[in-house]
């Protein structure tokens, strides 16, 4: 018997990985089912799926989180309530999540793995082997309906982010909320996960112990020059293997609707890449 107890209600995220179902309808050896294989542990690893470091599945098992994984797709269920969410309430500890979204999405990219996603907020029962969700469909049909690689949030997932109390405990300028961004794909205005400028926001100055050796020696003004050129250049470093890896997927195809895709991503990458940098080897032309 089912208990209002067993359900859970949080965000649940669906996530296709591009090209893996029609690479998985070709397999013909064992050897083909173990390249997909590691390629699929990868992209589970990079969501945190059994991890091996204590302090990672520390923190899985504070959230509740459940990451689920099929031969093209991985399924993630966070509980609005955990441990994680006792003392603090939702808010934090689920931005934070949506944070770590996107920098497995970019560290896929990186690796020439593009994902497509849909999220949704809602209930969710599992057992064993059986799972039933509204926000597991919802997310599902979001994903569906959405052509480029990007993970989207559906409205109801935007509105009640948006209108949380805990919200207003920060201001305009560092708006948590800052992380979603808003484009068109086949005339609709979707809401997805800003991974780009996460990314980028995120990178550290340092990239050489010869560069950190610099910086120990150097004084106060040129220190400073050292840190602006280090951001600077993995800025730029970033973006030439983002752009790069664009690039190769849309000339590996002939399919004008797979190259759209590509195409509308590589739009993305060029307008989030004008606000960091003026380097032009940092931008994509697709020809």
């Amino acid at each position: 018997m089912i208990k209002p107890e067993d359900i859970s209600i949080g965000i649940t995220v669906f996530i296709d990985i591009l090209g893996f179902g029609n690479r998985i309808a070709k397999i013909e050896t064992v050897t083909e089912i173990q390249s997909i294989y590691k390629e699929l542990w990868h992209v589970q690893k990079q969501f945190y799926y059994k991890p091996t470091e204590k302090i990672i599945s520390h923190i899985n098992k504070l959230y509740n989180k459940k990451v689920l994984a099929f031969s093209d797709c991985l399924v993630i269920h966070i509980p609005l309530k955990s441990k994680a969410t006792q003392s603090e309430g939702d808010f934090d500890p689920l931005m934070s999540e949506f944070l770590s979204l996107a920098y497995s999405q970019a560290a896929c990219v990186l690796d020439s793995i593009f994902l497509r996603g849909g999220i949704d907020i809602g209930w969710w029962y599992s057992d064993q082997d059986i799972i039933i969700s509204k926000s597991l469909l919802q997310a599902y049909h979001l994903e569906q309906s959405i052509s480029v690689p990007v993970i989207a949030i559906t409205n109801d997932v935007f509105e009640y982010f948006s209108n949380h109390p805990h919200r207003k405990w920060y201001a305009p300028e560092v708006d948590p909320l800052s992380i979603f961004r808003k484009g068109i794909v086949d005339n609709k205005e979707i809401i997805f996960l800003d991974y780009m400028t996460i990314c980028l926001e995120g990178l550290d100055w340092r990239y050489s112990k010869e560069q950190v050796e610099r910086y120990n020696n150097a004084n106060k003004e040129e220190r400073q020059r050292i840190i602006n050129e280090g951001y600077q250049y993995n800025i730029d470093y970033w973006l030439k293997k983002h752009g790069n890896n664009i690039r190769n997927a849309y000339n590996a195809t002939e399919n004008d609707k797979i190259k759209s895709k590509y195409s509308w991503l590589a739009t993305y990458h060029n307008n989030i890449a004008e606000l960091f940098t003026d380097n032009e080897e940092a931008f994509i032309e697709l020809k």
